[in-house]
């Protein structure tokens, strides 16, 4: 139970009592049972974002992304041959949490069997289509909060 409560801290899926806002003249955590812990609906792709968010900037563009992809995509092409197999997609899986759910055929296309830089590179990123809301392939510390609100 500790270890998935640190690790929802770290995520940020609830904040410690010190964040918690309690009523007026109460001290954290008191009350009843597990009050002073307080969920908070974090969008998962929000701390991904900050990992290819390449100069630390805090604005997270389609070009960071793109520079993230092809790293992810070189590293996974064990057999350098341009193209992802099936039994490369391990690699893809391992490369960052984000794609723990990837498969080949959400990357494939054109459904040949295979993925190709383009096919992978390309492929829409969730995270610009629910907080770029300008449409300008960045998304600022505004718009991530609008979004949260």
């Amino acid at each position: 139970m500790l270890f998935i409560l640190s690790i929802c801290l770290l995520t940020g899926l609830i904040h410690s009592p010190s964040e918690a806002q309690e009523p007026p003249g109460q001290t954290p955590g008191s009350g009843a049972p597990g009050k002073g812990l307080e969920l908070r609906p974090v969008d998962p792709l929000i701390p991904f974002a900050r990992r290819w968010d390449i100069n630390g900037d805090h604005i997270f563009t389609c070009e960071e992304w793109k520079l993230f992809t092809i790293r992810v995509f070189q590293r996974a092409d064990r057999n350098r041959n341009k193209v992802l197999e099936e039994s490369e997609m391990s690699d893809v899986i391992s490369a960052d949490v984000i794609f723990f759910d990837s498969s080949l055929n959400y990357f494939d296309t054109d459904e040949d069997g295979m993925i190709v830089r383009n096919e992978f590179v390309d492929r829409p990123n969730p995270f610009f289509f629910a907080y770029d809301t300008d449409k300008d392939c960045r998304v600022t510390e505004r718009e991530e909060s609008a979004a949260g609100k």
